[in-house]
């Protein structure tokens, strides 16, 4: 028994040997053909790891020992190297340069023939991996492989990190985290992590830290789901400075009715405007008319002015299909739905919510309100694959009602938001929409358990996430 388990261990080992004992010797090769260069091993660098040598196979066009082949490497490549004993010793060039690299390497032998081989080279100088922008930002770089999801944890001490920060870049790529909204004047410690889809750490950067003087760019989109308890409210501020409110929760507008679930009787939404000090709104949006999204709509309205309302009922100049101009260059806004589309049944009200899309760049957000399957499923037949986003706010407090599989697949979010009550008796979010979303791999915060939650983006594929 012991024998067999040990019979391929020892076949790998002696191949392996016999692999390098070949790959290490001068073969003659005929004289009419160009010399050939092989690599081995392949050269792949990580944050905090330095250069590999690279072992150079030399093949030769004679016997003559006099006539082995000279190197070069591609002039301008951000790595350089030296030829030494027939091993090639990579460096960077380039002090603040990271990212992937094609080395080429070519070889001349005494007659004049030629050759090429060209091989990619992940580039990372380990001791500036952070770029501080000149917008205030910083973004942190690194290279890792089969990857999930990319993040960096931060914070004023390094005991004391915590995740503030999510990649939205896919596996297999250089990955890059921008960092918003970073205090000024203050020492900021960070990681960078990547894990697998179970949560698993493939790759932990070492500690590091910066500090930055600049102030918060102007260009930056922000969308906070506010926790109003068994209710939706979203507040909106675009890169221009225009302040959008989406929904309102209870509000104290109704008599308290449903306990502390339902966070009736408490002005949350307005509480969380005057707290970042917003004293003016330029939209609200009713989506609905049920208590637990325009309720609190009216103590915004009591506290500031307020330049525009728009509900089913007075939709304004929304309309279905169409584009909703905001006046900035770097936001755009779609309309989906207002009121009841057609071939939809006329009953409640969850039916007439308005549903809008935003984009900036290459993030988007999508507000449902709580429209339904029905809902859902014209959407799908009417707009395709307009309705792809990369944040989703799901429809109906996580209801199994909403959230239509079919509808989910064409959204495809990166981010699923679900605002419910803790403890509510309608069981929200239900199961079965928590699958649906876990089937596309969404990233799920919720109001019961995350609380207020802020996305801030600049419009590229980063997000800083604040709870």
């Amino acid at each position: 028994m012991r024998f067999t388990k040990l019979t391929p261990i020892l076949l790998a080992v002696l191949l392996c040997g016999f692999l390098i004992n070949q790959c290490s010797k001068e073969i003659t090769s005929p004289g009419n053909l160009s010399p050939i260069i092989s690599i081995f091993p392949s050269p792949i660098t990580r944050i905090g790891e330095v250069f590999p040598d690279i072992q150079l196979d030399v093949y030769v066009q004679d016997e003559d020992p006099d006539s082995l082949i000279s190197w070069a490497i591609t002039p301008g490549s951000h790595v350089s190297g030296t030829i030494s004993h027939r091993i090639l010793q990579l460096v960077p060039n380039d002090s603040i340069w990271i990212g992937e690299d094609i080395l080429a390497l070519h070889a001349t032998d005494t007659q004049g023939l030629t050759s090429n081989k060209s091989f990619t080279c992940y580039v990372v100088n380990p001791d500036q991996w952070e770029q501080h922008n000149s917008d205030g930002t910083v973004t942190i770089t690194w290279h890792t492989t089969s990857v999930s999801l990319a993040s960096v944890n931060f914070g004023t001490s390094p005991n004391q990190l915590r995740t503030e920060s999510t990649s939205l870049l896919n596996a297999d790529t250089l990955h890059q985290v921008r960092l918003l909204g970073i205090p000024s004047n203050q020492i900021t410690y960070y990681q960078a992590l990547t894990k697998d889809a179970f949560g698993n750490i493939l790759f932990e950067s070492p500690m590091d830290s910066f500090s930055v003087t600049l102030v918060q760019p102007d260009d930056i989109f922000r969308a906070t789901m506010i926790d109003v308890r068994q209710g939706d409210s979203f507040l909106l501020q675009t890169p221009s400075g225009q302040v959008i409110v989406i929904d309102g929760g209870y509000g104290t507008h109704q008599p308290s009715w449903g306990g502390a679930w339902s966070g009736d009787g408490y002005p949350f939404a307005l509480n969380y405007l005057q707290s970042e000090g917003i004293n003016h709104v330029d939209y609200i949006i009713e989506t609905h008319h049920d208590m637990d999204h325009w309720g609190g709509l009216h103590d915004i309205q009591n506290a500031m002015p307020v330049s525009h309302y728009y509900s089913p009922d007075s939709p304004g100049p929304l309309t279905a299909g169409q584009p909703w101009d905001l006046g900035d260059s770097l936001l755009s806004a779609i309309v989906l739905n207002i009121d009841y589309p057609p071939g939809v049944s006329h009953e409640g009200d969850n039916n007439r919510s308005i549903v809008l899309r935003f984009a900036t760049h290459q993030i988007s957000f999508l507000f449902t309100g709580d429209a339904e399957q029905p809902v859902e499923l014209w959407e799908v037949a009417t707009y395709g694959s307009m309705l792809n986003s990369t944040i989703l706010k799901v429809g109906h407090h996580g209801s199994y009602s909403s959230s239509n599989p079919s509808f989910i697949n064409l959204v495809s979010p990166e981010i699923a938001l679900i605002t419910c009550g803790a403890g509510n008796p309608y069981g929200h979010p239900h199961s079965e929409t928590m699958q649906t979303l876990d089937n596309v791999g969404a990233q799920i915060y919720r109001s019961d358990l995350d609380g207020d939650v802020t996305f801030r983006t600049d419009g590229q594929m980063t997000l800083e996430i604040t709870r």
